[in-house]
């Protein structure tokens, strides 16, 4: 199954370990977004991909970043 399909990113969640609530997905599509959403985890939106990231916040994403250098300090924000 491909993405939004939960099960490849369950399974990706599952091999590092983690949980879907302590997982943030990093994506640049409507498919990620969903994804994100079907198994509970946050997305986190780029703004230099195939959507526009704020048409992924509309759609559910939990933020956006302009460039990978921003998603450090957002991670780090997270209590």
């Amino acid at each position: 199954n491909m993405k939004p399909h939960p099960e490849p990113l369950l399974a990706a969640i599952n091999a590092a370990g983690a949980s879907p609530e302590t997982t943030i997905i990093v994506g640049d599509g409507l498919p990620d977004v969903h994804g994100a959403q079907a198994v509970g985890a946050r997305c986190v939106a780029v703004d230099f991909g195939y959507t526009d990231a704020d048409t992924l916040l509309e759609q559910g994403a939990w933020k956006k970043i302009a460039d990978y250098a921003q998603l450090l300090p957002l991670l780090n924000s997270i209590t």
